[in-house]
């Protein structure tokens, strides 16, 4: 996307194929509304003539996206092993001192390491099973996006947005929870 495809007062981006190509819908182009945040954003960024809105390769978008997942594992885990340790009677220091043991945070380790509690052992097994954060995706968000949109508008207009021509395409990335129908539901 270039400076031209972004009208910052008409609140729109206009998105183009890769390399002048058309859509995977077969469109030539697609305009996208952009919310006030968005516009917030994108105000701030660098404005050029020539060139990309976002100059960064795709390969660099791979690898910080890759960390970023990494990082938020990692802080997930170590939440969750801090409360559970925490909900099992241990205090809040001796619970960041057992995940230190099995959890390299910031590349710091107890000055004398000592093996971890059983307790310890165990939440991180588990842990090590959950899916949580694991195999995401970018395109993932695209589905959690179609999800909080469709809170905020029609169908028609989630349509456009998406791009898609079909509603069958729309419920293929809508995934609302059961607690939220059940509260429109009252």
């Amino acid at each position: 996307m270039t400076w031209k495809d972004v009208d910052l007062k008409k609140r729109i981006a206009r998105l183009r194929g890769a390399d002048g190509r058309e859509l995977k819908n077969k469109d030539t182009f697609r305009d996208v509304p952009l919310s006030s945040r968005a516009v917030k954003v994108l105000d701030a960024l660098p404005k050029t003539l020539r060139g990309p809105v976002f100059p960064v390769t795709a390969e660099a978008f791979k690898q910080s996206w890759q960390r970023a997942v990494r990082r938020a594992r990692l802080t997930y885990e170590q939440e969750t092993l801090l409360s559970r340790l925490v909900a099992r009677g241990l205090l809040e220091k001796e619970a960041k001192t057992e995940t230190r043991k099995v959890l390299v945070l910031g590349g710091r380790k107890p000055a004398k390491p000592t093996p971890p509690r059983t307790e310890t052992l165990k939440i991180t097994a588990a842990l090590a099973d959950d899916p949580l954060l694991v195999d995401l995706h970018f395109h993932d968000l695209r589905h959690e996006a179609t999800t909080r949109l469709a809170e905020k508008l029609q169908i028609h207009e989630l349509m456009k947005v998406l791009g898609h021509k079909s509603t069958k395409m729309v419920a293929r990335y809508y995934h609302p929870r059961a607690e939220d129908l059940a509260k429109k539901l009252g």
